[in-house]
Order: C-alpha cells, then structure tokens, then sequence
C-alpha cells in the first residue's frame, strides 16, 4: 500500500474490481472530474482499514482515481446518519501541533509553510498541552479542531499523543464535548474498530458521541509534510463553511495537481468520517 504510486496500479485496480460493483464502476468513469458522484462508504471489519481515494477504476492510470470520480463519504453505520445542515461559518479553530511539528516551524522546516497558512488565515485559540487543549474543548468560541500530532491505537484505546501531557485516549474523549467538525493531520485516528455484530469504536466515535459531526483523519500510516499541506487546506475551507468530504476531495486533488503522481500514503491515507449526508 506505500509503494511508489506507479508500482501499485495493479493492487488498487484489483481492489476497485472486487470491491465496487460493476454497474457503478461504469458509471463512475464516465463521469467527469467536475462532475463528481457522492459516493457513501459503509465499511464493515477489514474494510474499515482500507483507504478508498486511491481505488483506480481501470489501470490506464491517475485520472481513473475514484478520488477523481466520487466524493467519498464514510460513516461507520447508518444508523449513526441523518441529513446535513449547513455550518454557520465563523468561531475559532482550537489547534494544537506536536514538538515535532513545532520544531519544524522553528527551524522553517516542512512543516513550516502549511502552519503558516494556517495561522494567517484563520483565528487559531494555539494550546500547547493536553490540559491546556482539554480546558478549551468547553469554549463556546471553539467551532472546530486543527491536530497534528502521533496518532496509534484501535478501539477504546485509540489516542492522539500530546508531547507534553501523554496521550488522548478515545476513552478519555467521552468526557468531553468536541466541535463540529474536526482536522488530524494524524496517523491511524480515522481507522474505526468495526468487528461484525458489535458497535463501532474509536477516538472518531467517541467524538461524535460529543458532538462532532465530521473527523478527517489519517486512516493508514500518513506522510507528515503532505498531510499538513492537505489538511491545512481543509481546515479552512470547512471554517468558511464547505462540505467536510468535498473539502478533503478537493484538497488532495490540487496536492496531486500540484506534485504530480506520488506515493500513496503522501495524499490518499486520508478519510472524511461524517454522521451527516448531503444527496448534492
């Protein structure tokens, strides 16, 4: 899965033929970019591990990505779904960055640039801890999150590591209530705990069952400099109001734009989970 893109055609091609029926993949391929399907994903044990963007619809190459052809929406069951409402734009982004990332914007490293834009275009309540995070999840200026930090972990033990401060467990995160939608630039936060006959559990369940709405994360092992650029950009178009999964589409569509045919982990890794569901 995080071999260079062009030695995988083959695997995702596999994986969208034994995956997507073949009324939809036709479909889907004639469809034109601008032009996209909603496509809603309800995966089940193994499938809620598998990263859907990089499906490829026929092995001719990138534009049959279904990242290309669908805007993917993924919820871990239905019965967790109801109709979206528009977001009220405006509030604050609570946002917290790693000693990693921190040392990165330091040293105007890799992580520098994406912070910035950040920073410069939105107004950011900045923590630096977990206490100081959790104190502010209360704040009713808070209107969504902006992570980046290590995330690891399945189920109720599922986290997001603060340097200073340990780890945010998703059993700790029922405690609280979480914004409206929220961004990690993280590994592994998004990937869903979904055995057959049991309820769906995670750090994205617990934050819905908080509040949350919508939770772009990493669901797979995730490239930092590249998430950073993508999830930056979906922070702020989510702030000004667009939809969370067309917000993640777009974004990793203008990475591909702009660098080209890359690793997969470096743009594909991340999902939007969201409990509501837009028909257009």
């Amino acid at each position: 899965m995080f071999q260079e893109f062009d030695d995988t055609i083959g695997v995702w091609t596999a994986l969208a033929r034994a995956l997507l029926p073949a009324g939809l993949v036709t479909e889907l391929r004639q469809r034109p970019a601008t032009d996209p399907v909603r496509l809603l994903v309800v995966p089940g044990e193994h499938l809620a591990y598998l990263p859907w963007a990089p499906l490829l619809l026929d092995d001719s190459g990138e534009a049959d990505l279904l990242l290309h052809k669908a805007v993917i929406h993924v919820v871990p069951s239905l019965n967790l779904l109801h109709p979206a409402t528009n977001a009220a734009p405006g509030g604050q982004i609570l946002a917290y960055a790693d000693a990693w990332a921190q040392e990165m914007v330091q040293r105007g490293g890799a992580f520098a640039t994406p912070w910035r834009h950040l920073r410069e275009s939105l107004p950011l309540i900045v923590v630096g801890s977990r206490e100081e995070f959790e104190r502010y999840l209360s704040d009713p200026r808070v209107n969504g999150i902006y992570l980046a930090a290590h995330g690891d972990g399945t189920g109720l033990a599922q986290s997001i590591n603060f340097s200073q401060g340990g780890k945010l467990s998703a059993a700790s995160a029922l405690r609280f209530r979480w914004p409206r939608s929220l961004v990690f630039a993280s590994c592994f936060v998004a990937k869903v705990e979904h055995q057959a006959g049991h309820e769906p559990l995670g750090l994205a369940i617990a934050c819905m069952l908080g509040g949350c709405r919508s939770v772009i994360g990493g669901l797979v092992e995730v490239e930092r400099q590249a998430t950073g650029e993508i999830t930056t950009d979906v922070t702020i178009a989510v702030a000004a109001g667009a939809d969370p999964p067309t917000a993640l589409r777009d974004a990793q569509r203008a990475y591909l734009d702009r660098e080209g045919a890359l690793m997969t982990n470096e743009w594909g890794g991340l999902v939007c989970i969201s409990t509501e569901w837009r028909s257009a």
